[in-house]
């Protein structure tokens, strides 16, 4: 049964959309212990590292920021950069009190709104139902000797009459793969740490209470934080002329880089729910909280006439990013009969960001250099959505919806969805979806002011500017597909599906560099204005083929 496709409860072989469910039994089989590995060997998800070690999710080729993330149907406030939305959370998401993983392959917009293009990934955590608990320990090293971490996690879950409680704690710790030793063999010019190491510390409580009446009443508070560091290999500098020989004699100087990364996001969520024959109904709170603080600082030496001098250390480099989520949000679901079932709801939602990366025009500079920006912005969310599941006779499953939102920022939005299922035999179905999706620019698209790279004796550097003026990405998807059942054993799907999507947000050199202007890039040179637009139209399209056969009790 799956959930997060139509907001009530469907089985997959129902629901028209293309949807996967990664369950508990399998979580448990393949050893997974973070959504990256929940995510591995599933139809058209596509989870690799970029050249920073963050791990991205792709659905149907989607990027990475088009695919939204849920736990139990909730948002997370992270990373809002361009090129870093759900990157880190892929890995930081654990997997000891996860029930199911459900995907959604396709925009979900009349649904979910903003951040659904690409697909939803929704990741639902157990419902106590007894008392028990787990512990886990795993250990790992590379292949050179040295030790990798280890990851530690502990779960306690229980219920007693009218209560429910669950605590999940954990302890990971991660070694640098550090090669600053000339002793390790590790390829030329690569001295350095490979990674980010550190301390990981989640921690996630949940209590709830079920009423005579059986309504459900549950609060939940949840804290991960990260303390990690990476120390860069070391970087020779030459101070010669311009084009001059470098002589045995030549100055140079020497820079090691380190980086401090702490990480921390707060949960807070209270739901108020309950069911009978008529309704299912549902009202939540919530607030997601993510701090970041990014410092990385320099050790130098000058080397001179053969001689070496004292390291100093330089001033450090300070970027601070505080994303705040609140949201509340309510829907019910109507049976009407045997034929309809209505579902209806409201969200409102603040997305607030404060940081030395942003910068609004009429904003000053709080220092001397464009490094000494801060700002804070915000984006307020209002939208309805309403979705009928019609059931003309036993073949037949028809899915409208449709959804309005309005921003404070972005003009009002109606996203629609047309879905159907066809059951052309008892084993034999026909499914059919259009859909439409849309993506507001974060207000890091909006008011970003950071150079993401200095320049460096081997090129030059890039500093990010906003675009206030950006408009919303929009998409319109189509997908068809045919299922055939043979027995109870064997499950062949074809599908074919296009995504015409209108308005990509893309990056781009606007073709001035920082020494351009000194009154607008104060004390930072050599570096490539980069700027963000509005690419008229993009096309994602693509066919899936997939079979599953059950050789015997254990084999599939």
């Amino acid at each position: 049964m799956v959930v997060t496709a139509t907001r009530t409860e469907m089985s997959v072989k129902e629901a028209p959309s293309a949807v996967q469910v990664v369950d508990s039994k399998k979580l448990e089989q393949t050893q997974a212990k973070t959504l990256h590995d929940a995510l591995k060997g599933a139809l058209g998800v596509n989870v690799f590292n970029d050249f920073q070690g963050r791990s991205n999710v792709s659905i149907r080729g989607s990027e990475s920021r088009h695919v939204l993330i849920m736990v139990d149907g909730k948002r997370l406030g992270g990373e809002a950069a361009y090129n870093s939305a759900n990157a880190w959370d892929v890995d930081r998401i654990r997997m000891e009190d996860v029930e199911r993983v459900e995907i959604i392959r396709g925009p979900a917009g009349a649904l979910y709104g903003s951040d659904a293009m690409g697909g939803v990934i929704n990741v639902v955590t157990k419902t106590p139902n007894k008392t028990t608990a787990v512990i886990n320990y795993e250990h790992g090293w590379y292949e050179n000797g040295k030790g990798a971490g280890y990851k530690s996690n502990l779960y306690l879950q229980g219920a007693e009459k009218n209560y429910t409680y669950k605590i999940n704690a954990g302890l990971n710790n991660s070694r640098p793969y550090d090669t600053l030793n000339p002793s390790d063999k590790a390829p030329a010019g690569s001295y350095g740490d490979y990674n980010f190491y550190g301390e990981e510390r989640p921690l996630s409580v949940n209590v709830g209470y079920t009423f005579d009446n059986g309504n459900k009443l549950g609060f939940d508070f949840s804290r991960f934080k990260e303390e990690t560091q990476k120390k860069g290999s070391p970087n020779r500098t030459f101070m010669a002329a311009s084009g001059a020989p470098i002589k045995p004699m030549t100055p140079y100087q020497d820079k090691i880089q380190t980086i401090w990364n702490d990480i921390k996001r707060t949960d807070y969520a209270v739901t108020y729910q309950g069911s009978d024959d008529k309704q299912d109904w549902m009202f939540r709170a919530y607030k997601s909280v993510f701090d970041k603080n990014y410092k990385n600082q320099n050790l130098t030496r000058m080397t001179m006439g053969g001689h070496h001098l004292q390291w100093k250390l330089q001033a450090p480099k300070i970027d601070t990013i505080k994303r705040t989520l609140s949201v509340i949000e309510g829907k019910d679901t109507f049976n009407l009969g045997d034929k309809n079932k209505l579902t209806a709801g409201f969200e409102y939602r603040k997305d607030e960001s404060e940081g030395t990366r942003l910068k609004k025009a009429s904003t000053s500079l709080s220092g001397p250099t464009a490094h000494d920006a801060f700002d804070k912005a915000a984006i307020n969310y209002m939208a309805a959505y309403v979705q009928d599941e019609f059931r003309p006779d036993d073949k037949w499953l028809l899915i409208p919806s449709v959804r309005f939102d309005h921003s404070d920022q972005f003009s009002n939005k109606l996203t629609s969805n047309l879905a159907a299922t066809y059951n052309a035999a008892d084993d034999v179905r026909i499914k059919a979806v259009v859909g439409q999706g849309y993506k507001t620019p974060t207000v890091n698209d909006l008011y970003i002011f950071w150079e993401m790279y200095a320049a460096n004796p081997g090129g030059k550097g890039q500093f990010y500017v906003g675009n206030p003026d950006l408009k919303p990405e929009k998409s319109l998807s189509y997908e068809l597909s045919v299922e055939k059942d043979w027995g109870d054993r064997s499950t062949v799907h074809l599908g074919v599906f296009r995504s015409e999507v209108k308005d990509l947000i893309s990056t781009y050199w606007t073709g001035k560099l920082t020494d351009d202007d000194q009154d607008l890039y104060p004390g930072v040179n050599g570096d490539q204005v980069m700027a963000y637009k509005n690419i008229p139209e993009a096309t994602l399209q693509g066919v899936e083929l997939y079979g599953s056969h059950r050789l015997g009790k254990n084999i599939y």
